[in-house]
C-alpha cells in the first residue's frame, strides 16, 4: 500500500509540475510567434518607407509593438477629418492595410494628434474625428473593426514645441501602432522625437 501511495504522490507531483510549466511554454511559443509577426511587419513597413520616404516621419520598434508615424497633413484635409482622396494608395498606408489583411494575429491602434493652435476641446474633437475616419476607412477596406482601435490625443502629447511652424507641423501626426491582437488595445507612453 505505501508503494501505491508513493506512485500516486509522484503522479500528482508530476501533474502539478506540468500544470505550472505548460502555460509558460505555450506563452513563450505564442510570444515567439508574435515576435516573428512583428519582424515580418517591420520588414514590410521598412520596405514601403524606402519607396515613399516623403510620407513617412518615423518607424520605430519596441519589444511588443511597431509604430509608424505619418504627417497628418498628408492624410487629411486642413482643419478637418476628411481624408485626402486616394489616401489608402499612399505607400505606407497601403502597406499597413496589406499587412493587416494578411496577418490576422496583428491589430492596429490609430492615434491622431494635433498642435496646440485652437482650443483644447476643438483639438481633441478634431483628433478623435480623424482617428475615427481612418479606422472607418481601414474597416471599409476589409480590416475587421475588432482589430482596430482609435485614440484622439489632441495636443496633449506634443513631440516638439508648438512655438514654431516646424514644431507644430511635427505635432500634427498620425501614429499607427501594430501590435499582437492579444495585447490590443494598448496605451503607449508618449512618443519621443523622430
Amino acid at each position: 500500500m505505501p508503494e501505491i501511495r508513493s506512485r500516486y504522490c509522484n503522479w500528482i507531483g508530476l501533474a502539478l509540475l506540468l500544470c505550472s510549466v505548460l502555460p509558460a511554454v505555450a506563452m513563450s511559443a505564442a510570444t515567439r510567434a508574435e515576435q516573428r509577426e512583428l519582424d515580418r511587419a517591420e520588414s514590410v513597413l521598412r520596405d514601403s518607407a524606402h519607396q515613399s520616404p516623403d510620407l513617412l516621419i518615423a518607424l520605430t520598434r519596441a519589444d511588443d509593438h511597431l509604430t509608424l508615424r505619418v504627417a497628418a497633413s498628408l492624410l487629411f484635409e486642413p482643419d478637418g477629418s476628411v481624408l485626402m482622396p486616394e489616401v489608402l494608395k499612399q505607400v505606407p498606408l497601403e502597406a499597413v492595410l496589406r499587412l493587416l489583411k494578411r496577418r490576422r494575429a496583428l491589430a492596429a491602434q490609430i492615434a491622431v494628434f494635433t498642435d496646440d493652435i485652437g482650443g483644447v476641446s476643438a483639438n481633441q474633437s478634431l483628433s478623435a474625428a480623424r482617428a475615427k475616419a481612418l479606422c472607418s476607412t481601414f474597416s471599409a477596406a476589409g480590416i475587421p473593426a475588432a482589430r482596430l482601435f482609435q485614440h484622439g490625443g489632441g495636443a496633449s502629447e506634443a513631440l516638439s514645441s508648438n512655438a514654431t511652424p516646424e514644431g507644430r507641423q511635427e505635432n500634427r501626426r498620425v501614429e499607427i501602432t501594430i501590435v499582437p491582437v492579444r495585447l490590443a488595445p494598448i496605451r503607449l507612453a508618449p512618443a519621443t522625437g523622430p
